[in-house]
C-alpha cells in the first residue's frame, strides 16, 4: 500500500514542505513501483571468518572508502547528497542535510545559484561575487562540523561561472585548488 500512497503516508504536510524524492503522478500504473532488492551473502570480513549471521555485523563492517584522482577525499559512506541549491526547502533545510553530512563523514553538495537568490548578495564593480551570506553560511555550518571524512562540493551552473561563485569561494573559505 505504501507503494502507492507513499505520499500520504511519508508526512502529511504540503508536497512542497518535504524533502522527500521520487514524487509519481496519478493515476499509478506498475512503472511507479520502485523494486527493492536483497543483500544476500557477506563480503569482505576478515580472513578466516566465516559468513553468516552471526559475524557479518554491521558494526564490524567497513564502509569507508575514498574519491579523486591526485587528491583523496576519503568517506566513511559511500554517499553523496544530491545537490541542494537555490530553492526555499534547500536554504531552510540546509543546517540539518549539512550538520548530517559532516558528522557521517559523507560529501555534502552544495547545489547552483546559491548566490544569485541570495538577498544579502553584494556584487563588485565587475559583476562578480563580492559577499553571499548565504553562501558562507552553507559552507560554515558543513565546516563547523567536518572532521575528515567527506567534503563540500559547489556545484555551478552558467550564471555562477559569470558571478565569479567559484573564486569567492576559494577567497572567502580560504580554499586553495589543492585543498
Amino acid at each position: 500500500m505504501a507503494s502507492f500512497r507513499g505520499r500520504e503516508l511519508l508526512l502529511s504536510q504540503a508536497v512542497r514542505q518535504i524533502t522527500a524524492g521520487a514524487d509519481k503522478d496519478y493515476p499509478v500504473d506498475y512503472s511507479h513501483l520502485n523494486i527493492q532488492g536483497y543483500a544476500i551473502g557477506a563480503d569482505g570480513l576478515p580472513a578466516g571468518v566465516d559468513a553468516g549471521p552471526d559475524t557479518a555485523l554491521f558494526p564490524v563492517s567497513d564502509t569507508e572508502t575514498e574519491y579523486g584522482w591526485s587528491k583523496k577525499v576519503k568517506m566513511r559512506l559511500p554517499i553523496f547528497t544530491g545537490a541542494l541549491g537555490s530553492t526555499e526547502i534547500a536554504r531552510r533545510n540546509w543546517e540539518h542535510f549539512a550538520v548530517g553530512a559532516a558528522i557521517s563523514g559523507v560529501t555534502l553538495v552544495c547545489g547552483e545559484n546559491v548566490c544569485g537568490i541570495d538577498p544579502g548578495l553584494e556584487l563588485d564593480k565587475n559583476g562578480k561575487v563580492k559577499k553571499s551570506p548565504e553562501m558562507d553560511r552553507r559552507i560554515s555550518t558543513y565546516r563547523n562540523l567536518h572532521r575528515g571524512h567527506g567534503e563540500i562540493l559547489v556545484q555551478m551552473n552558467v550564471e555562477d561561472t559569470r558571478f565569479g561563485v567559484g573564486e569567492y569561494v576559494l577567497r572567502s573559505t580560504g580554499w586553495t585548488r589543492s585543498s
